[in-house]
Parts: C-alpha cells; sequence; structure tokens
C-alpha cells in the first residue's frame, strides 16, 4: 500500500513486488485496486501543495462538462472509467514531481529525528545509514516505475480526450444535415469537420443515397460483423455506362484507424459531386465498404480501447466486457484473416497479438462475408484496401519477398509508378510506391488474398501521418489523397489487364495448385456448382482433396492443434460434398439409361417405403415374424424404469 506521513517525506511501501509489465498492464486496463489509494493522496496533495492547483481543478470541471454534454452524441458516461484517464495521468505526473524532489525518506519505524543514547550513537549511526540506504534504493525503483507508467497513461489520456474533443467538435459543428446538403455540395459539408461515430456516418451515407437521383448511389449489406451489426456498402454508378466493372474499396479493417472511413466517405461524396456536375459517365463502377471492423470502432467510441485494432471475438456486445476479463486476449486481425491456405498465418501468433489472424481462413463474419460476396461477382475487376499512416502505396505480395510471376510483377511496377506519380500531380504530396514485403511481412492480407485468388490488380493505400490520433482538420485532405487513388488505380487497371495470357485449364489429372485458390474452393464449395461437373472432373476434384487431407495430417501447421483440426475439418467436408454429389450424380444417370428396361438394380429403383406404409392394413403392420414374438416373449419390455 502506498502511504505518505508529513508534508516533506514520502514513504513508499507496495504490498507486493510490481514488474512493469504487472503495473503497465494494470493502468492500461484502469484496475489500479489498492494503489488508487496513492493516486487520491496524490491529488490532495498537490491541490495542497502547487499554487496552480485550482487551474488543474477547473480543467478537469471543464472537461466533465464536455463529457456531460457531449454524452448523448456520442460517448456515454456510464461506460467511461469511475476515474478518468485524464485526472490519473495528471496526478501521476505530479507524482513524479513529487518523488523526483524527495529526499531519502527515514526507515520504516524510524523517528524522524533519531535521538542519540550515549554508547550506542556510533551503531545506531551505522544502522541509519544502511536503513536509509535501502530505503534509498527502493525509492529510486519507485521513481524508475513512475517514469515508466506516465508515458503510456499520457498516450492513453490523448486516446480518452481524442473521443471528447470529437464529441464537443460535433457540438460545435454547424448542422450538414440541410437543405444545402445536394449533389455537387457534399464535399463541402461541415460532417467533414469532425470524427463521426458509425450511427452519424450511416446517417450521412443514406441521405446521399436519397438524393442523389437516378439510382446513381445505392446501399446493400455486403456482410455483418461478430456482433450481428449489417455491414453496410455502397454502389456508385452511372446508367449512361456501358462498362459495368466494379472497383472495390474497403477501409477502417482496424478499428483504431480513425482517418480511413471520413476519408473513403469524403472520396464517395467527391466522385459523386464530380459525377453531377460534370455529367460524365464512370468509367468503372464503385463499392464503398467505410468500415469493415464496424465492432471494433463502436468498441473505440464506447469503451477506453480507442486504439483496438481487431474485432470483438469473442467479447461480443456487452459493455463493459464481463465474458473475458482480459480484452486484450480476444479479437482477430481483419487484415490477417484473408486465404489462401498456403499463405495464412505462417508465424505462429497467440491471440493476445495485435495481428492474431484467427483459426482458420475466413473464420471471422465480417471476412466471410466480404468473401462470399466477391465470389458472386466476377465483374469486380479491382480492389483498393486504405489503411494509415504509414504514407505507402503497396502492392502483392506481403507474405514473402518474392516478386509475383511475370508479366505480374512488371504490370505491378508500372501500376504503382502510375499511381505515384498521379496522386503527387493531384495533391502535391509523394507516395511511394512498393511491394507490402518491403514494409513487413503479413500472412492474410485482403490485399494478397484478391490478387491470388481472382489474379486481378490490388493496392494497400497507407494514408500519411504521424499516428493513429489525428486532428479532425487532417480529413479533407486526407480524403482527397484517396480520391486521387482511385482515380489513379482506374487509370492503371486497363494496362494491367493488357495483353494477360489466357488461363489454361488444367489436365484432368493434374494436381491443383494449393498455393494460388485452393482455400477458396474449400470454404465456397458448393453442390449445385459440382453438379454441372462430368465424372472425370469429380473424380480430379476428390483426389486433389484427398491428397491435400494426407498432407495436413502429416503436416506440422502453424497455429497449432486447433488450426490443424479446423483446416481438416474443412478439406473432410468438402470430399463429403464431392462423394455425394458424385454419386447422386451417377445414379440419376443410371436411372436415366435404365429406366426402360425390364429390369432394374435394387439401389437404383426408387425409394417408396412410405407409400409402402401407408397402403398396409392394421392387421397387417400388427404382424410380426418369429424372431420378434421369441424375442419379445423371453425379453419383455420394462413397465417400469429402474433406478440406476
Amino acid at each position: 500500500m502506498w502511504r505518505a506521513k508529513g508534508t516533506k517525506y514520502l514513504l513508499v511501501r507496495l504490498s507486493h513486488p510490481l514488474s512493469k509489465e504487472m503495473a503497465i498492464k494494470k493502468l492500461v486496463k484502469g484496475v489500479f485496486q489498492e494503489h488508487f489509494e496513492f493516486l487520491h493522496w496524490v491529488h490532495d496533495y498537490v491541490h495542497r501543495t502547487y499554487p496552480d492547483a485550482m487551474r488543474l481543478g477547473n480543467a478537469y470541471a471543464r472537461r466533465e462538462q464536455i463529457l456531460q454534454k457531449s454524452g448523448d452524441a456520442a460517448v456515454n458516461l456510464n461506460l467511461i472509467p469511475k476515474h478518468s484517464w485524464v485526472h490519473t495521468s495528471a496526478a501521476l505526473q505530479h507524482a513524479t514531481c513529487i518523488v523526483r524532489s524527495l529526499q531519502p525518506p527515514p526507515a520504516k519505524g524510524a523517528p524522524l529525528l533519531a535521538k542519540s543514547s550515549g554508547p550506542t550513537k556510533t551503531k545506531a549511526r551505522v544502522e541509519t545509514k544502511q536503513t536509509t540506504a535501502a530505503s534509498k534504493n527502493k525509492l529510486q525503483r519507485t521513481q524508475a516505475l513512475l517514469q515508466l507508467l506516465v508515458e503510456p497513461l499520457q498516450s492513453l489520456c490523448a486516446c480518452l480526450m481524442d473521443v471528447v474533443a470529437a464529441a464537443a467538435c460535433q457540438q460545435e459543428a454547424a448542422p450538414y444535415l440541410t437543405s444545402q446538403f445536394v449533389p455537387g455540395q457534399f464535399t463541402s459539408s461541415s460532417f467533414f469537420a469532425c470524427f463521426r461515430p458509425q450511427d452519424q456516418i450511416f446517417k450521412f451515407l443514406d441521405t446521399m443515397v436519397a438524393r442523389t437521383p437516378n439510382n446513381t448511389l445505392t446501399k446493400f449489406t455486403i456482410s455483418k460483423t461478430f456482433v450481428g451489426r449489417p455491414i453496410p456498402a455502397y454502389k456508385l454508378s452511372s446508367a449512361l455506362s456501358s462498362n459495368h466493372s466494379t472497383i472495390v474499396v474497403l477501409s477502417m479493417m482496424h478499428a483504431r484507424e480513425w482517418i480511413t472511413a471520413p476519408a473513403t466517405v469524403y472520396a464517395i461524396a467527391s466522385l459523386v459531386d464530380d459525377f453531377v456536375t460534370k455529367n460524365t459517365p464512370l468509367p468503372y463502377d464503385w463499392v464503398f465498404v467505410p468500415i469493415v471492423n464496424l465492432d471494433g470502432y463502436v468498441a473505440t467510441w464506447t469503451t477506453d480501447e480507442r486504439l483496438r485494432r481487431k474485432n470483438v471475438n469473442p467479447l461480443g456486445a456487452n459493455i463493459p466486457y464481463d465474458a473475458v476479463g482480459d480484452s486484450s486476449q480476444s479479437g482477430v486481425d481483419l487484415n490477417r484473416n484473408y486465404g489462401p491456405l498456403s499463405v495464412f498465418n505462417l508465424v505462429p501468433t497467440l491471440k493476445s497479438s495485435l495481428i492474431y489472424p484467427g483459426p482458420a481462413p475466413y473464420s471471422e463474419p465480417e471476412t466471410m462475408g466480404i468473401h462470399t460476396w466477391l465470389q458472386s461477382h466476377p465483374e469486380v475487376v479491382g480492389a483498393i484496401d486504405v489503411h494509415s499512416y504509414a504514407g505507402l502505396i503497396l502492392t502483392p505480395f506481403a507474405s514473402t519477398t518474392n516478386t509475383p510471376d511475370a508479366p505480374f510483377n512488371d504490370k505491378f511496377t508500372a501500376l504503382g509508378a502510375t499511381m505515384q506519380d498521379s496522386i503527387l500531380k493531384a495533391t502535391g504530396v509523394l507516395y511511394n510506391a512498393q511491394p507490402a514485403s518491403k514494409l513487413y511481412l503479413a500472412y492474410g492480407t485482403f490485399g494478397e488474398y484478391f490478387f491470388r485468388v481472382y489474379g486481378k490488380p490490388s493496392v494497400t493505400f497507407e494514408l500519411k501521418g504521424k499516428s493513429f490520433i489525428v486532428p479532425s482538420t487532417t480529413i479533407p485532405g486526407s480524403g482527397d489523397h484517396v480520391v486521387a487513388v482511385c482515380r489513379s488505380f482506374a487509370e492503371g487497371i486497363p494496362p494491367f489487364m493488357a495483353n494477360l495470357p489466357a488461363p489454361t485449364t488444367l489436365p484432368p489429372n493434374a494436381p491443383r495448385n494449393s498455393g494460388l485458390h485452393h482455400v477458396a474452393s474449400i470454404v465456397q464449395i458448393k453442390a449445385h456448382e459440382l453438379r454441372t461437373k462430368t465424372k472425370s472432373e469429380l473424380i480430379a476434384e476428390l483426389d486433389d482433396f484427398q491428397q491435400e487431407l494426407a498432407q495436413l495430417r502429416v503436416a506440422k501447421v502453424t497455429g497449432g492443434a486447433a488450426s490443424k483440426l479446423a483446416k481438416i475439418k474443412l478439406v473432410r467436408r468438402s470430399i463429403a460434398r464431392v462423394l455425394t454429389v458424385y454419386n447422386q450424380t451417377q445414379k440419376a444417370r443410371l436411372r436415366e439409361k435404365l429406366g426402360q428396361g425390364k429390369h432394374v438394380p435394387v439401389d437404383l429403383r426408387e425409394k417408396k417405403t412410405r407409400a409402402i406404409r401407408r397402403a398396409l392394413t392394421p392387421e397387417e403392420k400388427s404382424i410380426k415374424t418369429l424372431k420378434q414374438q421369441k424375442k419379445d416373449a423371453y425379453f419383455p419390455k420394462r413397465r417400469f424404469a429402474v433406478k440406476a
């Protein structure tokens, strides 16, 4: 317990050893328990000692007023910890100053002024020096601990104040859903003056949909979250355009990257304004998903996890999260949860890691829904994934330093150079283009998944910045950068797709290239798609799955036994589905062939069990065989239950 004696000395006594990790973890989670008594004492001591303490108290009161005013708009006061991070951070900063200025305190139990006692004076001095040295060492350790704790608390203070500042900005900003909010004026809306929670973002976009004529902008649900929230997508298309090829733009796959969502919304507004004012057909249709990690984004507004990266699996919708004591052990990084299987989780990752990819590809409903939608929309010709804040244009691959095979290597280099020059010309800001692996190795990313599975161009766009916490004044500028990326990417698609070699069909007995698109076929294999295949194609499909199952059983799979079993389960399920379709199609074909014959094999005859049973009379139904009669006589059924 922390304890203070007098006004000049601070006697620190910990109830148990407190390591750096444990201390930071306690403070990060807001659980101070017995140590919070010290913080209260520091707060009172600061107000008594420092002349400017009243100004500090006034600042606290003003922040509380801001919280109360903005509670209905964005922040629920009941969800903010009882002792705010602002209060705690300031208290610890003052505590650090106090401890640094203190002299070594006297030993525990020793009087402040030791009295001399004749012959034992020298011995008492030696003991006092020893105890003073021990206390000095303990005080030095405490000073070092406080210095370590101030930095993370300052970061957490900035996180909380970011939410508070956004809520205050919303109160001060002018209304944005007015009569002046019409196509051609979307980008000039005051909506982009502040960061907004998800309900305001979707309300703004829905109003854009309603006020844009000719169904130019429409809304649909592309996926759902772990909690069950629908993830909306917005499609921008022109009825005048004959080319309905589509480009997909995703943003905020990581919840803490707040700038990506309003920048993407700004890009939608800019494209709509440009289309309405110039009245020119769009070269491509656009599908925007402004917030992929919707559950995580809600958590950044309603909890103290402003810097949350992953989704909330398995935390759920209950706030505070009571089911899991440590929320850092929860969640899946959605930008590591894509296939193919050959590049998924190649380096074992703990659940507490910020880049935990989940047990298997597409294990999260967010990624599975997007993958399912892409599988059913072959008109998609390109994809952009918006992140922050590296300031780069990243091309495949991310999982390996090897470059894509020819001619894709040269085409991605040319695409990156074209986008780099176009963005520099449009915005005056240089975004360097490079393979994603040069930034760091990443497995299961969306950009690599899209290229490996569909063979079409994809880029990951990292907005420029210095932190995940940026002022709201950067929203329009970041939006202009996203607009420049979209336009330059659209211009680079035709040369990228030109002169590509035609895809070759594999021989029936050729092994499948499991490193390219096997996981997609495993997860999305459907019976109605298999029924159109011939007998030889089904057998080849079955052989491929059986070979992969044999390899999985003896392979060392990253992610542990659970990950291996999940992958084996996917393959076995696919084998069962192929076998079922094969047997059904073979029987159907044989019935057609032998239907006119005099004799039909028993296993090919139609089963009429129900019709036969209905035709039986009560006497016929009660007839028993001799074996059944003996069984009933010798082993009658019990009339009453027997206690076990």
